[in-house]
């Protein structure tokens, strides 16, 4: 949803806003019963649900950036609940994800010099890195993200990618290692958009 208000898509927006609002009635309470901390839950899920109408009105009157700021400030409280409870969520297996893969990333930004083995050296260890969380993240995926034909085409083929970047770093060859990164990058971008 983010990502919608990020590039002005209103619509997909406010399908978002309002998808989101009705999982929070119907799994929230599921979450508020199962936990023995309600009283703590109940205010955080009330003032989410508030933030997500205020959001909704920023959307139509056409400010997205309000909109984004809106929402970011309203899952915070939220997301500190669920830490200090040690609740994980998938989300945050694709966040590390990213994270991760930002420090391979910045070679595709900057072309590296493959001749150099220490360059080379901190390309493999980052890919390699990249790789775990990938697996990471597989394991982790319940029975129907993990069957989801969309979720594989993008893990597999990061993982795919990523298996290419040591032949790149053998045969000293930038150009390959540049595709492999920017197909990297879109995989990416496409986990992180929709399952993070």
């Amino acid at each position: 949803m983010l990502a919608y208000l990020a590039h002005d898509n209103a619509d997909l927006a406010l399908t978002a806003l309002d998808r989101w609002r009705s999982t929070l009635r119907t799994e929230g309470a599921k979450l508020v019963a199962l936990t023995r901390r309600r009283s703590d839950l109940n205010p955080v899920l009330e003032a989410l649900d508030a933030s997500l109408v205020e959001a909704a009105k920023a959307v139509e009157r056409e400010d997205g950036a309000r909109a984004r700021e809106i929402v970011l400030a309203a899952t915070a409280p939220l997301e500190a609940w669920r830490r200090s409870g040690g609740l994980a969520l998938f989300s945050d297996c694709i966040a590390d994800l990213s994270g991760r893969y930002d420090a391979l990333d910045r070679y595709r930004l900057v072309r590296p010099e493959l001749a150099e083995a220490a360059v080379r050296a901190g390309i493999g260890v980052a890919a390699t890195d990249v790789a775990a969380a990938v697996s990471r993240c597989d394991a982790q995926a319940g029975e129907t993200i993990r069957s989801d034909p969309e979720f594989r085409r993008m893990a597999d083929g990061m993982s795919a990618s990523l298996a290419k970047v040591p032949v790149a770093l053998d045969a000293r060859d930038p150009e390959l290692l540049h595709r492999l990164l920017i197909e990297l990058r879109a995989f990416e971008r496409l986990l992180a958009f929709r399952y993070g």
